[in-house]
């Protein structure tokens, strides 16, 4: 890629950098973006283009643009404003359960020796990811709680760092110790290691923080957090 050479160039390049943490959150856009790719036609860059640039993709990269532009000695007299959001409080409770849904224990797999009887010790592993998560189960998607969660999962260490210890932790449980399959000890795992992250005090804090770095981009405010 030819680097950015001129003030334009630079606070366009630079508003994509910042909302990068942003977009991941959307992962509509990028399949659709990465289905255009895939396909062989004559007008393909167009609908990648179309592909990325919804109204909440391009939000994000209105908000940063216009004062990367000031910074660059730059104005935009008829650059289109960015969306403004109606901002709503909810409670920690309402936020929880979409936080826990992305921690998620993968299927627990135990290797199969050579007579189809169980020939090593089971395998654990785990996502917090886009894609791989809990969401399913919840009753219903709240979006504005599930772009909340989803980059205040992503962006706060705290949460990676407890997860991984929750998980050691249910591992140690005599109730899990106890299972004698797979499927039951996937199930005992997804209903306990991410309420468990979500539930620890250190985390709660830490995540209040995260939600404030992207205060600008989340719609939801917690009702208990710092403004």
């Amino acid at each position: 890629m030819t680097a950015a050479s001129t003030p334009l160039e630079r606070a366009v390049e630079r508003a994509f950098a910042d909302a990068r943490d942003v977009h991941i959150a959307f992962p509509d856009e990028e399949a659709a973006a990465q289905e255009a790719v895939r396909s062989e036609s004559t007008t393909r860059a167009d609908a990648v283009r179309a592909a990325y640039f919804t109204d909440r993709f391009l939000a994000p990269l209105q908000r940063r643009l216009a004062p990367l532009l000031r910074a660059e000695g730059l104005t935009c007299a008829d650059c289109p404003p960015a969306a403004v959001a109606v901002t709503r409080t909810v409670t920690w409770d309402e936020l929880s359960p979409y936080l826990a849904a992305y921690v998620w224990p993968d299927p627990v797999v135990t290797p199969a020796g050579p007579n189809g009887e169980p020939g090593g010790a089971p395998r654990y592993s785990m996502h917090i990811c886009v894609g791989l998560n809990g969401l399913s189960r919840l009753p219903a998607i709240d979006e504005q709680l599930r772009f909340a969660a989803l980059l205040a999962a992503f962006h706060t260490e705290a949460l990676h760092d407890r997860a991984t210890a929750a998980l050691r932790e249910v591992l140690r449980d005599p109730g899990f110790i106890a299972l004698g399959n797979d499927d039951a000890r996937t199930l005992y795992l997804r209903e306990r290691v991410g309420p468990t992250v979500a539930a620890d005090p250190n985390v709660r804090a830490a995540i209040c923080a995260t939600l404030a770095r992207f205060a600008n981009d989340v719609t939801v405010r917690v009702d208990g957090c710092a403004p």
